[in-house]
């Protein structure tokens, strides 16, 4: 549930950027704002599951952790960054093709 509440957010945030754009009437804000907003949250998002380290890294990384609601607390943050992002990534890139 708390998984399509972070997709409702992304899908808010996203609304809220078009609105912005229209009034202006640059589609470049959406582009823009959405993109850069889309890249970070998918960035943390890959940080958290660990996407950027190396396996020796990770393997020290699990045995070092506290335990396995660590870790499921982070893939948890992961997701929900991963869903945030999603949208606004993907409206960003449509539009920017289109234009």
């Amino acid at each position: 549930m708390k998984n399509l509440y972070s997709l409702l957010i992304g899908i808010g945030i996203l609304l809220v950027i078009s609105l912005v754009a229209y009034l202006t009437g640059e589609v470049k804000i959406i582009v823009n704002y959405a993109g850069i907003l889309g890249l970070l949250s998918i960035g943390i998002s890959a940080v958290l599951t660990g996407g950027f380290a190396d396996s020796g890294t990770l393997r020290t990384g699990y045995r070092d952790e506290q335990g396995r609601e660590d870790r499921e607390n982070r893939m948890k943050w992961a997701t929900y960054f991963l869903l945030i992002g999603l949208p606004n990534l993907a409206v960003a890139v449509v539009l920017y093709f289109q234009h």
